[in-house]
């Protein structure tokens, strides 16, 4: 079972296509020392 207090923090970004995503994401994952992954 998954204990909640263990999962990192998620940032989800839903949008239209063009919509900047996809920098914002880049731009999101530098500031914050972060990984981007795309499903």
């Amino acid at each position: 079972m998954l204990n909640k207090e263990n999962l990192p923090p998620a940032i989800f970004l839903m949008g239209p296509t063009a919509s900047g995503k996809t920098a914002l994401s880049v731009e999101l994952a530098e500031t914050l020392n972060a990984e981007i992954i795309s499903v």
